[in-house]
């Protein structure tokens, strides 16, 4: 059980002004989105009092005593006003730093944060200007990272939880609180809502309230299947909660505090518990994961767990033969060239792409591809697999389309293509962005590269997968080598995935008829009907786990 903290807590000290100036822009900015009103608001942020709620529900969340604390790194992300770094400092004893960007959103609170630590013998300096995306400290080097109410404001929220655990210790603990756009309650405008609204239907549903939804386009949308997505593209991470029993635990109490929009929500559990209905609200919220907020708690492993890796080399050597007709007919095969075909179109029609290498063609389906959509280009396709290149060569040929068999550690000479391509192969090797690297040094303009993305199931370690790549993972790291994005896809919800990946898990293991062998003529109608819901009722942009994603030089590299 947690302790209480000390009975008597030495106030924190509000250099004068600074509730008037708050008021002015934090307040007044929310009261026109929650009708909350301004001082309020204000005076709800300012509150010390919500510090010691939080370490309360640190606590409660890993179990620890609140005297474990004292001496502890923390790193608070999204600190806002720094009260919880000064409280922590002070009444804790921990040894808290904050992060907060002043460019954008409210650039106030950066420089007030720095205000009110200097008014309590505080260095200004343990508040950092940076955004969660890039955290400027060394790896292993927290032993708690905290956020309240933050991650939905980050442009990138999978990018701040993994670069908070990479400044966590190993066996430290992570403690994010956010809202849950699951849910029944939207906190910002203090409104009802409708679980799992997409954002152009958010927006109109905010503007029936008589409000204006030009704050909705500054969140993200985060929720429990988000965030559980997430949590399986992680190995090194032991969950503890996302905040069920927490949920469930508010629900039974009618003494909410009364911060910000939550006296709403205190007057409508109120009624919910007069018409005996907040047992039935309560198993519906868990049951379909709309509890509000996520509390997600996990801890970071000593040393992460990793699978067994699978011979990638005998297993293409052994089975491209076999896979022809999948890759020509299969559903995920021909969506995938679609949308390959898409970018190509949108964004490659009229540039000047004269030599394209597709690095690890295999038996060259997509290569063949290729070669048509570019007609005037001369297309090389390179695979270490003898087996794949023997049926690129017996199947496919073209005026401008060449096959080679090369080692998979081959290097290129320097800017020797327009256009390089690599699909579905970043995920079976080792190191992924030593090879990206290479690829990124062969080509003048263009990267082209496709790969999965989200959790991964069984039947893809079994066809040498050794990773699927966490959302933004990829194109923070070209960005970084001197590339910028020209347009990607996360194609597939629903029915690429979660839905045909998951099928797949079931009876692809070891290979069935939409897998291996020769495609009858009732398994080719088969896999247009799911190609065809692929292509028509499944998203493209966003939401789904299929990446695809066309790069464009931009300039100088720190070293490509």
């Amino acid at each position: 059980m947690t302790a209480d903290p000390l009975a008597r807590r030495p106030r924190i000290r509000l250099p004068e002004g600074v509730l008037d100036q708050v008021t002015a822009g934090y307040g007044s900015y929310f009261e026109r989105v929650s009708r909350v009103p301004a001082r309020k608001l204000a005076s709800d942020v300012l509150n010390e009092e919500k510090v010691h709620d939080q370490i309360a529900l640190l606590c409660q969340s890993l179990d620890i005593r609140v005297e474990s604390l004292r001496g502890k790194r923390v790193l608070a992300v999204g600190s806002g006003f720094g009260l919880f770094v000064a409280v922590t400092r002070i009444e804790y004893g921990m040894e808290s730093y904050g992060l907060e960007p002043a460019a954008s959103g409210f650039d106030s609170s950066y420089h007030i944060s720095r205000e009110i630590l200097r008014e309590n013998g505080l260095d200004p300096e343990i508040i950092t200007n940076a955004r969660g995306e890039a955290i400027p400290f060394p790896d292993d080097h927290f032993d708690f990272v905290f956020s309240s109410t933050a991650l939905a404001h980050a442009e990138n929220p999978e990018r701040v939880l993994d670069e908070s655990l990479r400044v966590l210790k190993p066996g430290g603990a992570l403690h994010f609180v956010f809202p849950n756009y699951g849910s029944f309650f939207e906190g910002h405008y203090a409104l009802p809502w409708i679980p799992h609204l997409p954002r152009w239907l958010g927006r109109l549903w905010v503007r029936l309230w008589g409000r204006d939804p030009a704050f909705l386009g500054t969140l993200q949308f985060t929720d429990f299947f988000r965030t559980r997505r997430w949590l399986a593209s992680r190995r090194d991470v032991d969950l503890v909660t996302m905040g069920e029993e927490i949920f469930a635990d508010r629900m039974q109490t009618t003494s909410l505090k009364d911060r910000g929009e939550l006296g709403r929500v205190q007057r409508a559990l109120a009624v919910a518990h007069r018409l005996l209905v907040v047992p039935l609200l309560t198993w519906l919220c868990l049951r379909t994961k709309s509890f509000d907020p996520i509390v997600l708690t996990l801890r970071k492993r000593a040393v992460a767990v990793s699978r067994p890796s699978a011979d990638n080399q005998q297993i293409y050597d052994d089975n491209w033969p076999q896979w022809l007709d999948m890759k020509r007919y299969g559903p995920s095969s021909r969506w995938l060239r679609a949308l390959i075909g898409d970018l190509i179109d949108g964004r490659l029609r009229g540039a000047d792409v004269k030599r394209v290498l597709d690095f690890g063609c295999g038996e060259g389906t997509t290569t063949e591809f290729l070669a048509r959509k570019l007609p005037i280009a001369n297309v090389l396709g390179v695979d270490q697999s003898s087996s794949g290149i023997d049926c690129a060569n017996s199947h496919y040929r073209a005026a401008n389309l060449e096959f080679r068999h090369q080692p998979g550690n081959a290097v290129f000479r320097a800017a020797d293509f327009d256009l390089v391509t690599c699909f579905e192969v970043l995920e079976h090797v080792d190191d992924w962005q030593a090879l990206a690297r290479r690829l990124a040094h062969a080509t003048s303009r263009y990267l082209l590269v496709s790969f999965p993305t989200g959790r991964m199931r069984d039947f893809e370690v079994n066809v040498g997968h050794l990773r699927n790549f966490r959302p933004g993972e990829f194109e923070s790291f070209l960005e970084r080598i001197g590339f910028r994005t020209v347009e990607v896809f996360y194609a597939g919800f629903p029915f690429y995935s979660p839905l045909f990946r998951d099928v797949c898990n079931l009876t692809n293991s070891g290979g069935n008829a939409l897998t291996k062998g020769r495609y009858s003529f009732w398994t080719q109608r088969l896999g247009d009907l799911i190609y065809f819901s692929f292509r028509l009722l499944s998203t493209r942009g966003r939401g789904g786990d299929q990446f695809c994603g066309l790069f464009e030089l931009a300039g100088p590299a720190e070293s490509r």
